[in-house]
């Protein structure tokens, strides 16, 4: 009988010793197939002057990684084949993680509300339809918006996809907005995600001005009435040569019928003229801000090389396609 009372008062305080405290998340589990590596962790959504990287250090294929929070948040596992998972980061809580090297779509983040129900998501869609996944992702995240469950979940099946839809994601952005207005991973979401979702296709060109190389001020306003392939580029993108040549078979195939734009992202003009089409296209801006340029934000920067196309009537209908399909793209919106 004693040994039962030692033991109903021991027992809590072991379970308190091996708990993180309450600033911290513990994060334990086992990955097969990874004997030794360096996974990288960083904040999934961090504001530009928050670093937020760190190192997960897998030995023998187990780890145990602990990281302070001041608060629940959204943190992300890189993988050395640069896949990834997201998970809910929350203060005072231990998590575990299985998982296979082979099948990292696969791994298991448990041992709290918020992961246990993103987890218990994704693989139950694992072997859906794109479609059907997204239907029940957007059912998902709406009817849990005020959860960091819900934030997770849109990143994966809205966010970090290759071609994003106006629709539903930005109603299903607005419902993470309302339901949780302060939460620091939103706000950092909403900021850099809505300008992106507003020019994704179905959405309106956004009105924009930028100088050209010859020092005059070009304005969107003089796309109207054509359609237009706006381009991208940057003097240190390695597919530079397929970019101008891509330019150019538009503008040779199509001439006065439609517009070609080029956004150079350089820091300055004189970097800009490097490019070998600078000087044949006749619409070629440099805002000499490099990434930092507002029109980066304005009109949803996401790759370079990138692009947008728009219709006469100023509607986006596609974007950020390959070098290769821009000019079939274009003959089909020229009238």
């Amino acid at each position: 009988m004693k040994f039962l009372y030692l033991l109903c008062f021991l027992l809590p305080l072991i379970f308190w010793a091996c708990a993180p405290d309450r600033q911290t998340l513990r994060l334990e589990g086992e990955i097969k197939g990874i004997d030794q590596a360096d996974l990288l962790v960083c904040e999934a959504e961090s504001s530009i002057d928050t670093v937020g990287l760190d190192t997960l250090r897998v030995r023998r294929g187990k780890f145990t990684y602990e990281r302070p929070l001041s608060g629940p948040t959204l943190l992300t596992i890189i993988y050395p084949n640069s896949s990834t998972t997201t998970f809910v980061a929350e203060p005072g809580t231990a998590l575990h993680l299985s998982g296979d090297a082979n099948r990292l779509s696969e791994v298991s983040i448990k041992g709290s509300d918020n992961n246990d129900l993103v987890t218990d998501l994704r693989l139950r869609l694992l072997h859906k339809s794109t479609s059907d996944a997204q239907r029940e992702a957007a059912s998902f995240v709406r009817s849990h918006a005020g959860t960091l469950a819900a934030v997770a979940v849109f990143r994966a099946y809205f966010d970090e996809v290759k071609q994003r839809k106006l629709q539903p994601a930005l109603s299903l952005l607005d419902a993470l907005q309302k339901a949780q207005p302060q939460q620091p991973a939103v706000r950092t979401l909403v900021r850099r995600l809505r300008p992106q979702l507003l020019t994704s296709p179905d959405g309106k060109l956004p009105a924009f001005s930028a100088p050209k190389l010859d020092g005059s001020t070009f304005s969107s306003s003089a796309l109207r009435g054509k359609p237009a392939l706006i381009v991208f580029c940057a003097s240190w993108d390695g597919s530079n040569y397929a970019t101008g040549q891509a330019l150019g078979s538009v503008r040779r195939a199509l001439g006065s019928r439609a517009h070609v734009v080029a956004i150079c992202l350089d820091a300055s003009a004189e970097t800009a003229r490097t490019l070998t089409f600078a000087d044949s296209i006749p619409h070629f801006l440099c805002p000499e801000q490099g990434l930092c340029t507002p029109l980066v934000q304005t009109l949803g920067v996401r790759y370079v090389p990138g692009c947008l196309v728009v219709d006469a009537d100023g509607k986006i209908v596609d974007r950020d396609l390959p070098a290769d399909q821009w000019l079939e793209t274009m003959q089909r919106l020229v009238r």
